[in-house]
Formats: structure tokens, sequence, C-alpha cells
């Protein structure tokens, strides 16, 4: 599960090897934004990446829900922050999908209350 993998790294706050399970020509994007998708390892390292691992106080998890895998983010308080839909091909992530409670709170909410 390439969820658990992902949220060890995070949790280790080692870049290194979130990137790793990146394929190259990987995709990021954040749901209910006006910012353009990063293409790329290297772009989605130097941003989304690096701006996830400045919160020191977010923690991640895997987490299921209605049979999609997604990677919780928890703020301090435990609350559910944000979250990142991974699509994997041959064992490397191809495609993120964050939904922020900044630009999808409506998404974020409804994840957060179903879970409880």
């Amino acid at each position: 599960m390439i969820e658990r993998a992902f949220a060890r790294a995070f949790n280790a706050r080692n870049i290194g090897a979130l990137v790793t399970l990146l394929a190259p020509d990987a995709r990021s994007e954040l749901a209910g934004s006006g910012f353009p998708p990063e293409e790329g390892a290297g772009a989605i390292r130097g941003g989304s990446f690096e701006h996830l691992l400045e919160d020191e106080g977010l923690t991640a998890a895997p987490l299921e829900h209605d049979g999609t895998s997604y990677v919780a983010f928890h703020a301090e308080d435990g609350s559910l922050d944000s979250l990142a839909a991974l699509t994997a091909i041959d064992g490397v992530i191809t495609q993120l999908r964050y939904h922020t409670r900044w630009h999808d709170e409506a998404f974020v909410d409804a994840i957060a209350d179903a879970t409880a």
C-alpha cells in the first residue's frame, strides 16, 4: 500500500524517501484551488512536499473511505486537516490530488464526519 509508505516517509520528514515514491513524470494538483498542477517529481519536491513538511504539527496516516485510499493529514489537535488521494502504477505514485480545508472544506469535512 503506497499510502502507508508515503505516511511513514512524511512522518519521518524524509523528503528524499517521499520523492523516491514518485514516478519521474508524476503530477500533483490541489483540488478547488486556482493553482496550476505541479508536473514532475522535481516540481512536486520543491512545491507541495516542501510546503507540507514546513508544518511540523501535521502527521500522516493511511485512511480508507468508500473504497478509496487516502493519506490523511492530521493537525496537532487530531483534527483532519487535509487528504491526498494517490494514484500509483507499478509501485510508484503517478498522481497526487490534495484536498485541503482551505480549498475543499466541504469534502474534507464530509470525510472527517464519515470516519469519526
